[in-house]
């Protein structure tokens, strides 16, 4: 598991009030006229940093804003919402061989910068020995051997071992720059990059904290394409921007509100839509360090103990549906990966069969109707960032829930910086934890079960803050990853199902989502159930497939 890497959002009851009673005096932002291409008003939450327009550091405004794609395009587009779903993007084609050891792209004729210099693959050489030089730059941990371009149009990785698995990151999540102007940056780590040149849809125009404006790119390789004319990118408090949806000044945002007034914004205007697709998983993360966490039964006890439904309904606002496969599998994006044994396996609210688990295992009931064993009650703490509302919420449920069947949980709320210390230092009982599965499962089952990248307790874990160390589970995900076959992955795929059913390492609860709501007054061809060519949340690297699939309304 990595620390929480979906959208924190702080949401307020009393703020939906504010929202409902403060939209009835805003009219709405009038649409584009005839001929003219339309502006788009989009908000996330909060507002962005200092003039930095950096594509590789996280700090960056165009991180913040999640605009990055919007001028700095990957060689490839993944659809998360689907395993194996790719647009061909700057690269035409891209194939594996050598066992999975080189990597070669074809790229696309006729892409020019911003500035109007030809995009050619010493641009892609370029950018891959900058983030191999500086290590800040290098976020997504891409590693490899050499890089060359035998021609304009192609470029050659090589690897010392299978890469497979790092395709997403290398295609996917790196944006490609320009060598003429990145060149001549003496330090790139420090670059603020103050005249950004890309190869996507729109350029910079201006910025305050508050207010990033991206224009249209008259040079952009797909033909006739953005039919958007500008996208004002706003840092609004989350309060601010539930207002501005519910009044019409808002046409895309990262939101939802609470206590049902989703509906409400529905129902105001046909023209208002959202669209929550799962991508990935929240769980309940047990330290498996921990006594009595540290015992399996212990483990298989409080999954058997939660009734997830509940969890989604009163803890995450009925957003966010129940995991009901105990592989913890995004389903059913990734249905083609379940192992056909796990196929009819759900997971099951069972209070008795986890009283069974843990008199099994030698506990027994006390005075204060707590389970204990050698004198020791099960007494856990569960700790989560007190701005996390709807986390918050779901541990106060999860507590009542365990509190049935003999298990002492204390919910403790702290500070996110304190949080992140606690859960990356292995010094906590139990916490909540999301996990985006990128454009694999494997991304997950990395993220939850891999020792490598874990550690003592007191040191840093990248992943696996749970601390589940099990050589048979280590040897699946290095069996993944040196796999040369589609078969030989999924092979290895199903053993690592084989351990979080079996080993209870994490304790998968309900699916986190991508928080849409879009209007379509502006503009149509948006992503949904039936046409989910894409997630429609604006702060995906998806976001930029959107935004060129969308026309002016009308049309």
């Amino acid at each position: 598991m990595k620390i929480r890497s979906g959208r924190a959002i702080a949401c307020l009851a009393a703020a939906v009030a504010l929202v409902l009673g403060a939209a009835a005096c805003t009219e709405e932002a009038p649409p584009a006229k005839a001929g003219e291409l339309p502006t788009l008003e989009i908000t996330g939450t909060g507002g962005g940093p200092a003039a930095n327009f950096n594509p590789f550091l996280p700090t960056s405004a165009l991180n913040a804003y999640s605009a990055v794609n919007m001028i700095y395009e990957p060689l490839v587009q993944f659809n998360i919402l689907k395993e194996g779903s790719t647009y061909p993007w700057l690269a035409t084609a891209w194939t594996w061989s050598d066992g999975d050891k080189t990597l070669t792209f074809k790229l696309r004729d006729g892409v020019k910068w911003s500035d109007g210099q030809a995009f050619t693959s010493a641009d892609v050489v370029f950018t891959f020995e900058l983030i191999k030089k500086y290590a800040a730059l290098n976020v997504n941990g891409v590693d490899f051997a050499t890089i060359t371009a035998p021609d304009d149009r192609t470029v050659v990785m090589t690897f010392k071992t299978p890469a497979f698995t790092q395709l997403y990151a290398i295609a996917g999540l790196t944006p490609i720059v320009s060598k003429h102007e990145w060149s001549a940056v003496p330090d790139p780590a420090k670059f603020l990059d103050p005249n950004p040149i890309g190869t996507g849809p729109f350029v910079y125009k201006s910025y305050n904290p508050q207010l990033l404006v991206l224009t249209k790119n008259d040079k952009f390789w797909q033909p006739g394409k953005p039919e958007v004319q500008q996208l004002n990118y706003h840092g609004l408090s989350f309060e601010t921007a539930g207002i501005q949806l519910l009044s019409g000044e808002l046409d895309w945002a990262d939101y939802f509100f609470t206590t049902g007034s989703n509906k409400e914004f529905v129902n105001k205007n046909k023209d208002n839509h959202f669209w929550y697709p799962p991508t990935g998983v929240v769980s309940l993360v047990p330290n498996n360090t921990v006594w009595p966490l540290s015992e399996l039964p212990v483990r298989q006890a409080i999954s058997a103990a939660l009734d997830r439904q509940q969890i989604c309904d009163l803890g995450q606002y009925t957003f966010n549906p129940p995991v009901k496969t105990p592989t913890g599998l995004l389903l059913p994006n990734y249905e083609s990966a379940l192992d056909p044994k796990y196929k009819d396996l759900q997971i099951v609210e069972d209070k008795a069969k986890a009283k069974q688990l843990l008199e099994g295992a030698g506990f027994t009931l006390n005075k204060s109707g707590v389970y204990e064993k050698g004198g020791k009650p099960i007494s856990l703490t569960l700790t989560v960032p007190s701005g996390y509302k709807d986390w918050m919420n779901s541990s106060g449920i999860i507590a009542q829930q365990l509190k049935t069947v003999g298990i002492s949980v204390t919910v403790k709320g702290v500070s996110g910086d304190d949080w992140s210390q606690r859960v990356a230092q292995g010094h906590y009982d139990l916490t909540l934890g999301s996990s985006n599965t990128g454009a694999s499962p494997f991304v997950a089952y990395q993220g939850w079960l891999d020792n490598s990248q874990s550690g003592p307790v007191g040191s840093n874990a990248t992943t696996n803050v749970e601390r589940f160390n099990d050589p048979a589970t280590q040897k699946f995900l290095t069996d993944y990853e040196s796999a040369a076959t589609d078969d030989a992955r999924l092979t290895a795929l199903h053993g690592l199902q084989a351990t979080m059913v079996e080993k209870t390492p994490i304790i998968p609860l309900v699916y986190s989502v991508d928080w849409a709501m879009y209007r379509s007054a502006k503009v149509t061809g948006w992503p949904t159930p039936e046409d989910p060519y894409a997630p429609a949340a604006p702060y995906t690297p998806g976001a930029e497939i959107v935004v060129l699939r969308l026309k002016p309304a009308g049309q």
